[in-house]
């Protein structure tokens, strides 16, 4: 199942309102709203693992590739 999950790269998790989203440049979504390398926003997260690479949210699970680098990095 994650294997055929959509890959998020430059992403970042972030909490808006006391919920847990996802965004970054989408790749592999089986969804036709979400083109191939678009910025993409997530609905809330319930769970995610940075260190294994994933995270689930209301609408389906994402792989997590490469994280956003700061800018003064």
């Amino acid at each position: 199942m994650m294997a055929e999950a959509p890959l998020v790269e430059d992403y970042e998790l972030f909490n808006d309102c006391g919920d847990m989203h996802l965004r970054g440049i989408l790749h592999g979504s089986p969804d036709p709203r979400h083109e191939d390398g678009a910025r993409f926003v997530s609905g809330v997260i319930q769970v995610a693992d940075e260190e294994e690479g994933w995270a689930i949210s209301y609408h389906g699970s994402y792989r997590l590739g490469a994280p956003l680098r700061p800018a003064d990095e």
